[in-house]
């Protein structure tokens, strides 16, 4: 058995899993910040709304943001995707329509690190 995380500071190897799966670039540090905001998803979606009688006002989709921006398209799609299942699961607990509840997350999560990678420059010129 292949040691996963054998040598984990050195995000160059490429690790062999047993499965055959490769896994480039593997960084704990990383994974642990993903799922830090995953979890802090899961937390805000159920905490993290203020109601104002019909206004609601929620942050719930910060660490989508912030994975998208720090990390790119498909951290963000994880992200939001993973962590509105949890919410789901948990919450309404699995049902037909959770596929319904989880792509406009996934979608959110995807395009908000694409348009950040596409328009960085421009943000950041902006501020000159």
């Amino acid at each position: 058995m292949t040691h996963l995380f054998h040598g984990f500071n050195d995000t160059k190897k490429v690790i062999n899993c047993q499965g055959g799966i490769i896994l480039k670039n593997l960084d704990l540090k990383k994974i642990v910040i993903v799922a830090v905001l995953i979890a802090l998803f899961f937390v805000l979606s159920i905490f993290g709304t203020i109601n104002f009688g019909s206004v609601k006002i929620t942050v719930q989709n910060l660490p989508i943001y912030i994975a998208a921006i720090e990390f790119g398209p498909i951290y963000g799609l994880l992200v939001g995707g993973i962590g509105i299942l949890l919410n789901q699961i948990v919450v309404y607990g699995f049902m037909p329509t959770t596929i319904i509840w989880i792509i406009p997350h996934l979608v959110f999560g995807y395009v908000c690190g694409i348009v950040y990678k596409n328009e960085k420059f421009l943000v950041w010129s902006s501020r000159l």
